[in-house]
């Protein structure tokens, strides 16, 4: 007998085992889906298996199909093998698709999966740092997967295949499968009907709070890869009408457990050459209520009707699937398989690796993620395992998805040329320095802390030199004026001299401050809190706002709880993917030290760079040209009000079916702009819009290259966190000055200013959208208030000040909940104004 365990690519879990005994050809999974074509480097499933099967062309004929349970990367690739006919089973053995997706035994097959991300929070989740578009690609394909599933099945019965629903050991056509391959010695172990169901009843309930979550999600601006990582990464959820179920559920372990514990558990061979296959059965720890009593009863069985010469590790040697308790149970084994991708670094779990390699007994095993395909030979009692690529009994775990290194860690020296010491570096991380900081002969040390058991680690450092910041002495700076020679009211401009110098250059700052001064204003210079909040007391009188100049790392911006501490009490932080807490500047408009602000407060962030600080000094305000231009989210149809608000004439695209290829260069000559599409906290390059294929790039970097012009633009989104200028949301940073800020390599907030955009007004956390019944809530009368005070004359930061006066005046809009004042607390406190905004 020949158990061969197929190469299951890179792709995180996944397995797919042929087995070639007696004449008898059985197909055990399909891996994933993808595997259908294969990857650089792995073949694809069909020609692993005509390889195996030494047949080059036509379908394959199979003796017997199983599928063990309802997970993507069991399902896989089967479907598409039997639309196309590369397979051709006799007999198939398949997981009931209304047990197995939560459906009652027997039910009619209903619209339950009517959400696109809730099939995919039926799966194993995936593994965190993966892109968008792959998360975007689970997504979708978790969607379409019961459809396809229940397809296949009724292909096969079509085509003349005996099609057995495992519903329990009791059913008869289990007892008839086993005689029929009573030569190869078939056993099918499990699971009870009992426990089928228990899953099954798991599962539903987990689908209803899941549905619950999704719908009140979606008032949140949230795609759907950000409603995914928010209910499967342990993240604060965006929603705040969560039932207690789904917060539970984000706690524990095993998000999957329900369907692993439907695996069908399988024996073949006879007396000392048995083997066990397991698929993803959680005999460690099941992790589903109530099933204790059952998953002892199912081991006990497993264990009875052994001993195994060779046994398949349940569920990619997870955690909860083996453990010292379980080995200890099968004290004759020797030789073990594992089947999982490359990614995914719990699979195999380090812990069960360890216990393998510790055994008294010495023990032998394989795993596809380090020795590709595979085969288990088994003939008279003994066992040989023969591996295509590494080393059998490899116990070293997987790199971690992700390698993280702290910025303070990867750069630990600067080597200066001789001369006089330059000035401290305030404490502040090197790695935020620009080069344009340095002198042009320093040498950078780079350090890395590497883990000890990784094999090879690849570190790529790109240096580039910064001469788009530079400003020297010789340059004409008297041609530069505040706000382009507009009259502006009296201002008071605010900054730490000795952080922004070391930022944008002594010859950069002296000429802001020229200007500011020689612009009727006050420049404040404070290093200190208790010294800044003074000065702006002592010199407030007769100011009309308030401009910060500067990063995060130059002024801090404050880490805001936004909720009052009664309001706090009500409501769970998980209910939020902030937890409630913002970045603001708007305690550097609280003039009279009651801790309110009395001003308007806008920043002009120094993205390292003198030329860039100076021409968001020089903006423009042309907002008499009479152009506007939006683009909002299919899903948001309350922002179609509040463009008609927008002065002049102009186009709003809809996304989708519009996406950024649709956005053209005339677009951005307008004046007005307002954008209400989905945003992210890991990327400030691009907007999205949705539809029923998922989400749609709206509008991203590539549509703000080449000449386009922004002079004395205004800018309004209301997307999450699209006026966040640092890496890190207020809620992870450990303090106001870990921060890493963005460039406009990164941010569309700060291209618009770098492209001379008067200001940019935005949130720095989740926003939320109202999407039924009056649509006057959340969001929206912020929106429809700023540009109705921006119409009327008021300057961009004067306007979002005079909106969340009017939003306060009207909270909160008809709402009656803890979680939706919560909300409404949010909106108010997390917008904020970029550039000069005057």
């Amino acid at each position: 007998m020949q158990i061969h365990f197929l190469d299951v690519g890179q792709s995180q879990y996944g397995d797919c085992i042929l087995i070639q005994a007696n004449s008898r050809t059985i197909l055990i999974d399909g891996a994933h889906k993808g595997d259908f074509t294969g990857s650089s480097g792995h073949l694809s499933i069909p020609a692993q298996l005509r390889e195996l099967m030494d047949q080059p062309e036509g379908p394959l004929e199979l003796s017997l199909l199983i599928l063990t349970h309802c997970h993507s990367d069991h399902i896989g690739c089967l479907p598409e093998m039997v639309e196309r006919e590369v397979i051709a089973p006799k007999v198939t053995l398949v997981a009931d698709e209304f047990a197995g997706y939560g459906l009652a035994l027997g039910s009619d097959a209903s619209d339950r999966l009517r959400f696109r991300v809730l099939a995919s929070l039926q799966e194993e989740p995936l593994a965190p740092g993966l892109s968008d578009a792959t998360v975007q690609a689970f997504i979708s394909d978790a969607a379409s997967q019961r459809d396809l599933y229940i397809e296949m099945i009724e292909t096969l019965e079509q085509r003349g295949t005996r099609v057995v629903r495992y519903r329990g050991l009791d059913d008869p056509e289990i007892s008839d499968l086993e005689e029929q391959f009573r030569n190869i010695g078939l056993k099918v172990l499990g699971p009870s009907a009992e426990q089928i169901v228990l899953c099954a009843e798991t599962i539903a309930q987990f689908d209803r709070d899941a549905v619950d979550a999704i719908a009140s999600l979606q008032a949140g601006d949230l795609d759907d890869v950000a409603i995914y990582r928010t209910l499967t990464d342990g993240n604060p959820t965006p929603d705040v009408i969560l039932p207690d179920a789904v917060l539970d559920f984000l706690d524990r372990p095993g998000a999957g457990a329900a369907k692993n514990n439907q695996s069908i558990v399988i024996s073949v061979g006879k007396g000392a050459n048995r083997c066990l296959l397991t698929g993803d059965m959680q005999f460690a720890e099941a992790e589903v209520e109530g099933l204790e009593n059952e998953m002892a009863a199912l081991l006990d069985h497993v264990v009875e009707a052994g001993p195994y010469a060779f046994i398949k590790l349940p569920h990619h040697a997870s955690y909860n699937a083996f453990e010292e308790h379980v080995l200890s149970r099968f004290p004759d084994t020797r030789f073990f398989g594992m089947s999982t991708g490359r990614n995914g670094a719990a699979h195999p779990n380090p812990k069960v690796l360890r216990l393998l390699r510790n055994s008294s007994n010495p023990l032998i095993w394989a795993r596809t993620d380090k020795n590709g395909q595979f085969t288990v030979d088994v003939s008279r009692g003994q066992v040989r395992i023969s591996i295509t690529e590494g080393e059998l009994s490899d116990p070293q775990p997987k790199p971690r998805d992700e390698l993280v290194l702290e910025p303070a860690t990867a750069i630990s020296t600067v080597t200066m040329p001789a001369g006089p010491p330059p000035a401290s570096l305030g404490g502040n991380p090197i790695s935020g320095m620009a080069a344009s900081q340095l002198p042009a002969d320093a040498i950078l040390e780079i350090t890395a802390k590497i883990p000890a058991l990784l094999k090879r680690v690849t570190i790529t450092v790109d240096i580039e030199q910064n001469t788009v910041g530079a400003v020297s002495a010789s340059d004409d700076m008297t041609k530069r004026y505040l706000g382009n020679r507009r009259v502006l009211p009296r201002l008071l401009f605010l900054t730490d001299p000795q952080r922004l110098r070391r930022k944008i250059g002594d010859a950069g700052y002296d000429t802001a401050r020229t200007m500011i001064e020689e612009g009727g204003s006050t420049l404040v210079e404070a290093t200190g809190e208790e010294a800044t909040f003074t000065k702006i007391r002592n010199s407030a009188t007769g100011v009309k706002g308030v401009v910060i100049l500067g990063d995060y790392n130059v002024v801090p911006a404050l880490i805001y709880d936004v909720l009052p501490p009664d309001l706090r009490d009500r409501v769970s932080a998980n209910s939020d993917p902030d937890r409630f807490v913002v970045w603001s500047d708007q305690r550097y408009g609280d003039v009279d030290g009651d801790g309110l602000g009395e001003l308007p407060v806008s920043r002009i962030p120094d993205c390292s760079s003198a030329a860039f600080l100076l021409g968001c000094l020089t903006a423009e305000d042309n907002r008499t040209t009479p152009i506007k231009f939006a683009s909002r989210n299919a899903e948001r149809p309350f922002a179609d009000n509040v463009f008609r608000r927008l002065g002049g004439r102009g186009q709003m695209l809809v996304s989708g079916p519009d996406d950024f290829g649709n956005v053209r260069t005339g677009h951005f000559d307008a004046r007005q702009l307002y954008f209400m599409l989905h945003g992210s906290d890991t990327d400030g390059t691009r907007f999205w819009g949705e539809d029923d294929g998922g989400a749609v790039e709206a509008v991203n970097l590539t549509n703000l290259a080449g000449a386009i012009k922004a002079h004395g633009a205004t800018v309004l989104t209301g997307c999450c966190w699209g006026a966040l200028t640092v890496q890190e949301i207020a809620t992870r940073a450990s303090d106001h000055w870990a921060v890493t800020p963005r460039t406009v390599a990164s941010s569309l907030a700060l291209r618009f200013l770098e492209l001379g955009a008067l200001a940019y007004v935005g949130c720095t956390g989740a926003h939320y959208s109202p999407l039924d019944g009056q649509l006057n809530f959340f969001g929206e009368p912020i929106h429809r208030s700023f540009w109705t005070a921006f119409a009327a004359g008021a300057a961009p930061a004067q306007a979002l000040f005079q909106a969340k006066q009017a939003y306060i005046r009207d909270m909160p809009h008809g709402r009656v909940t803890a979680p939706e004042w919560a909300i409404e607390y949010k909106i108010l406190r997390q917008f904020t104004c970029l550039g000069l905004g005057w």
